[in-house]
């Protein structure tokens, strides 16, 4: 059967089993169920560290011989056997790089593979490759359902030094998939504090604090976003958000000002304009109200409940008939 010709829908993707031992990359429809491949292997589950064997996460023994070398007591290969045979794995990459190899192998979904090619990273490459082959590796490892030793590593690497403050957003990322919400807001607080540039973890943590309910703190890190361009319309929403729910609990006042973070850009903001017209109106502050009505709608022609109070607080004036003296 050719490869793209198992059925009449063919939906190619990679996932990941175990059988014993061994961990599988396997290419499989989802419509039929057909297996196209399937590469099994040992797979290092069990960090080697600088001593373990990079092939399967096993110790190594000592030799028999004063010719021969350590042997992995798990999977019997030498360092250079299994450095050869992770040579080999790599050797479809362009670069023939570990960490870059990894990188490919996770993004297509071949999480095993990527597990063993990242662990070698951190073992046969430069500094710069090993660090993006840990991140890789735990990655990997969360990704073939190892989650518990993923987020064991990843904290270790951030308590205990050299892992970059991007560590604290992938810790994030894990934490809030597996639904542990306070641990993803403590990951995200001690990732913008050792990296205050980062935006995606600033857009995140702004993001959380509001889903808890936390207005005050999401505004702030909502503030911090506004100067990165490309995360702008993120800040906005959490302070669009954030003034819509003051305003839900009663507090306009604690809205107007949760409205003005959004700073020069509140008046091109849609949603703004309109929470303002209608605090404006609550307040009776009839001018207030119109002039926000009068920017909602100029933003969007098509908001129904901007236009229709415009209609009432400003009521169309009949045109004038030819002839019509006011006297």
């Amino acid at each position: 059967m050719a490869l793209m010709e198992c059925c009449g829908n063919p939906r190619l993707q990679w996932t990941q089993s175990r059988v014993g031992e061994r961990w599988s990359d396997i290419y499989v429809c989802a419509s039929c169920h057909h297996i196209h491949t399937m590469e099994s292997s040992l797979a290092p589950i069990q960090w080697p560290a600088s001593e373990g064997c990079v092939n399967c996460g096993g110790g190594y023994i000592g030799a028999t011989t004063a010719k021969a070398s350590p042997r992995c007591e798990h999977c019997g290969l030498t360092e250079q056997k299994s450095k050869d045979l992770h040579d080999h794995l790599v050797s479809a990459h362009p670069e023939k790089n570990f960490a870059r190899g990894a990188e490919v192998a996770h993004a297509l979904g071949r999480h095993v593979l990527a597990l063993k090619l990242a662990t070698a990273a951190t073992r046969w490459a430069s500094p710069e490759d090993a660090v993006a082959g840990r991140r890789v590796r735990i990655e990997s490892l969360y990704r073939i359902g190892q989650v518990d030793r993923a987020l064991d590593e990843a904290y270790e690497w951030a308590n205990n030094g050299g892992a970059p403050p991007s560590v604290w957003s992938l810790i994030a990322t894990m934490e809030g998939e597996t639904g542990n919400v306070e641990a993803t807001v403590q990951a995200l607080k001690y990732g913008v504090q050792v990296d205050p540039t980062n935006a995606d973890m600033w857009a995140n943590y702004a993001e959380i604090l509001l889903m808890q309910g936390n207005l005050p703190r999401a505004l702030d890190a909502a503030r911090h976003v506004l100067v990165y361009p490309d995360y702008v319309e993120r800040a906005i929403a959490v302070i669009a958000e954030a003034a819509e729910a003051a305003y839900a609990e009663g507090r306009p006042h604690d809205a107007k000002l949760a409205a003005n973070v959004a700073g020069d850009r509140l008046d091109s903001t849609v949603a703004l304009t309109w929470l303002l017209a209608r605090i404006a109106a609550a307040d009776s502050d009839e001018a207030q109200a119109v002039a926000w009505l009068e920017k909602t709608v100029k933003l969007d022609p098509e908001h129904a409940e901007a236009r229709a109070a415009l209609l009432a607080l400003r009521p169309p004036v009949a045109p004038k008939k030819a002839g019509w003296r006011p006297w």
